[in-house]
């Protein structure tokens, strides 16, 4: 069980070259992770990008790949792609030796980062070569685009609020 939590809006000029603004929205965006420590006692990184105005930050129990390399918000090898995960996918050893024949190249031994690179290969088609559990958050900084996802059953939780130009999500609803 992990914790994932991300925020985005419409408007992102009240960053722009507000230190205070950045500051007091780091604080608040720190203290909402803090409220998912639960999920993951291990460890919890952010990823606040500014300019393409998306926050991200995870929560981690670690049970694969004890070591910094699983930590998260994990990023893509080529810096492009940015993800928070909670979950297991199960064929992910099979899906890993299917990239590496590929030409990938892995720096950890965690089921993240193969979903990094079938997303960076496959697009949106990656999910129906997912068999496990998740909920999961992919930011691409190439098309600016964020892409949210849990498994077809819904088992691992996923909540969000859309609206007044903003998009939060969270595996829990405070």
């Amino acid at each position: 069980m992990c914790g994932i939590l991300g925020y985005t809006s419409i408007s992102s000029s009240a960053f722009n070259s507000n230190a205070l603004a950045k500051h007091e929205f780091s604080q608040t965006f720190e203290h909402a992770l803090s409220t998912l420590d639960h999920r993951g006692p291990d460890a919890s990184g952010v990823q606040l990008l500014w300019e393409e105005n998306v926050f991200l930050g995870h929560t981690r129990l670690a049970i694969q790949d004890l070591s910094p390399s699983g930590a998260q918000p994990m990023v893509s090898a080529n810096e492009r792609l940015s993800i928070v995960f909670n979950g297991e996918i199960y064929n992910f050893p099979v899906l890993k030796e299917h990239l590496v024949s590929l030409g990938y190249s892995f720096c950890s031994n965690t089921d993240t980062e193969v979903i990094l690179c079938l997303f960076d290969k496959y697009s949106l088609d990656c999910f129906k070569m997912l068999d496990g559990i998740f909920s999961l958050a992919i930011f691409d900084k190439d098309t600016a685009q964020l892409t949210v996802a849990r498994d077809g059953f819904g088992i691992k939780p996923l909540y969000y609020y859309l609206g007044n130009e903003k998009f939060v999500f969270s595996s829990e609803i405070k």
